[in-house]
Parts: structure tokens; C-alpha cells; sequence
């Protein structure tokens, strides 16, 4: 496979996850980009994988795996649907961090994996949270607003 090929589809995924990040996680989004963006190349470095490492896949894997984790461990409805999307649409990604295909940089994506669970866990206070059930009270008032009919009680109609 060539490299504009490749290229283009990184670019396609880290639009999307991106465009994603940004909608669901607003304000939080942009740092997770940011801290995504410099650790998983700081994590590629410390590693000492020989090669050259070129590319923006270890920030797409972070991302992926920050959008994945952060919807299971909120638990907020609408993230989980996210999560699924993600599944849906990048679940293939997990083997790539492997070293299965020579010359495929495991090394960065595992880096950009594990920095994108750990900032999901990191984060997990930050940004959207599950909402609240009802309260209880909200019940009670109800009730009020509909006695309850006792046997022995002639009926209103």
C-alpha cells in the first residue's frame, strides 16, 4: 500500500475522531487533543523503538482510545453511543498495535492508545458527566397531584 493511500486515511480518521472529540467533550476536547498530540510522540521517544516514526496514527489512536474509554467509564447515555461508533467504525485499529506488518509503527500506536486510556481515566471529572436520575421528591409530587382512590369512598363519578 502506498503512502497517499495511508495518508489519507490517517487524515480521514483524525478529522473525524477530531470532529467527535470536539462536539461531544467541548472545552475538554481541545486539551485532550493537545496533550495526545505531545505524549504520544514524548511516549514513541522514551520507548526507544529504532526507525524513524512518521505520522500522525499514534494521535488517531489516542484519540480513538480516549473516545472509547471516557464513554464506558462516564457512563452518560449519549457517550456510550460514541463509544459504540467508534467500535463500529475504528475497531480494526486495535491490531495495529501489534507488531504484525513490518515497517508499521506498533510502537507509536500502542503509545497513542495507552495515553488515550489513561487521559479517559485521568479526565473522567472533567468534561460531560452522567446526568442525574429524577429525585424522588418529583414522584412524591405527582402523587399529590392524584389521590389515591380508597375502597369504602364513593367515587367522583
Amino acid at each position: 500500500m502506498g503512502i497517499f493511500p495511508t495518508f489519507g486515511a490517517t487524515l480521514f480518521r483524525f478529522f473525524t475522531l477530531c470532529s467527535m472529540l470536539v462536539y461531544f467533550y467541548r472545552d475538554l476536547g481541545l486539551k485532550v487533543l493537545g496533550w495526545t498530540w505531545l505524549g504520544a510522540g514524548v511516549l514513541l521517544w522514551l520507548s526507544g523503538a529504532p526507525g524513524n516514526h512518521i505520522g500522525l496514527s499514534g494521535v488517531v489512536y489516542g484519540l480513538a482510545a480516549f473516545l472509547f474509554f471516557s464513554g464506558l467509564i462516564r457512563m452518560h447515555p449519549r457517550l456510550i453511543r460514541v463509544s459504540m461508533v467508534v467500535t463500529f467504525l475504528y475497531g480494526s485499529i486495535v491490531w495495529g498495535v501489534f507488531p504484525i506488518e513490518s515497517g508499521v509503527s506498533w510502537q507509536g500506536h500502542l503509545a497513542g492508545a495507552a495515553l488515550g486510556g489513561f487521559l479517559a481515566i485521568a479526565w473522567r471529572k472533567q468534561g460531560p458527566q452522567r446526568p442525574l436520575p429524577p429525585a424522588e421528591d418529583e414522584e412524591e409530587e405527582m402523587d399529590e397531584d392524584f389521590p389515591e382512590h380508597h375502597e369504602g369512598t364513593s367515587s367522583p363519578i
